[in-house]
């Protein structure tokens, strides 16, 4: 019987990331991105920089299939392609949205620093848990 990790191990290789792009499908495509968002967050020396790749990556595999979701629409997948509720998908969008878009109004800014200050205990950890739940039922 093989441990956890080797077959982890076994089932990233078959795969095949690193083979030509030219044949791979939209799919193995995204799949492949979210890895190496993935593979960035967890480099990542600032907790904002891990937050945004994980996110990026979470995206990926959530949009594995080539629909763009978004909004509500898309907080609603992530819920059921995983165990998150679907208000806490949507305060991770909404974080994500005040870190790459400028501030419209108090509310922006408001919610930007409430994510920052709280980033490491209420967003990080059970973003990349989300993330590896949803991955791991792919492979």
């Amino acid at each position: 019987m093989l441990t956890p990790a080797v077959e982890l191990f076994q089932k990233l290789q078959s795969l095949r990331r690193y083979d030509s792009h030219n044949n791979m499908t939209v799919e193995l495509s995204n799949i492949s991105k979210a890895l190496r968002e993935y593979e960035s967050a967890i480099s990542a020396y600032t907790r904002i920089t891990k937050f945004k790749h994980l996110f990026n990556a979470l995206e990926l595999v959530a949009n594995k299939d080539g629909k763009k979701r978004e909004s509500e629409v898309f907080d609603l997948h992530v819920a059921n392609l995983s165990s998150v509720q679907q208000t806490d998908v949507e305060e991770w969008r909404e974080l994500y949205n005040r870190t790459k878009h400028a501030d419209r109004n108090s509310a922006d800014i408001e919610t930007y620093l409430s994510g920052i200050k709280h980033i490491g205990s209420k967003y990080l950890l059970p973003l990349r848990r989300c993330y590896q739940d949803i991955i791991l039922s792919l492979l």
